[in-house]
C-alpha cells in the first residue's frame, strides 16, 4: 500500500484541471517535497511543492491526523492562484481512495496565504490540509 504522500501525489498528478495547467511528462512542471530544486526554481511556470507540518495520530482507533503544507508556486500571481485553486479543488472535502490506494475519510483546509519571493521571482501560495484515514503511520 502507498504512503500518504505517495497517494496524494498520484491523485494530483491525475486530476485533470491540475494535468490541464501543467504538463508532467515534458518536466515543465514537477511535485517535490519541501522545496523545488534550486537549480529548477528559474525554469519553474507551474510547480507544487508539499511539506509535513503536523504529524497527529490516534493509536488506540489506529485514525492518522497529519497536515501537510502544498504550495502552488507560479511564474506569475495568475498562475500561482489558479493552481492553488486546482490543488484545493482536487483535495478539499476528498473522501475514498487518493491514488487509488489510501482510504482518506476526509481533507480539509486549515489555512492558506499568498506570497511572493523577489529572489527567484516567483509565487507561493501555502495551503495548509489536514488528513484523516485509517491504517499505517503517514510515514510508511
Amino acid at each position: 500500500m502507498a504512503n500518504i504522500e505517495e497517494a496524494f501525489v498520484a491523485h494530483l498528478i491525475s486530476d485533470p484541471t491540475i494535468k490541464s495547467l501543467i504538463e508532467y511528462e515534458t518536466g515543465k512542471f514537477d511535485i517535490y517535497p519541501i522545496l523545488v530544486p534550486p537549480e529548477k526554481i528559474s525554469d519553474v511556470e507551474y510547480a507544487i511543492t508539499y511539506t509535513l507540518i503536523a504529524g497527529n495520530e490516534d493509536s488506540f482507533l489506529d485514525i492518522q491526523f497529519p497536515m501537510f503544507q502544498f504550495n502552488a508556486i507560479g511564474n506569475t500571481y495568475a498562475k500561482a492562484k489558479e493552481l492553488a485553486n486546482a490543488i484545493k479543488n482536487s483535495l478539499i472535502r476528498f473522501k475514498g481512495l487518493l491514488g487509488n490506494e489510501r482510504d482518506v475519510k476526509y481533507i480539509w483546509k486549515t489555512g492558506e496565504v499568498q506570497l511572493y519571493d523577489e529572489d527567484s521571482e516567483k509565487y507561493f501560495m501555502p495551503i495548509d490540509l489536514k488528513f484523516k484515514y485509517k491504517g499505517d503511520s503517514f510515514n510508511s
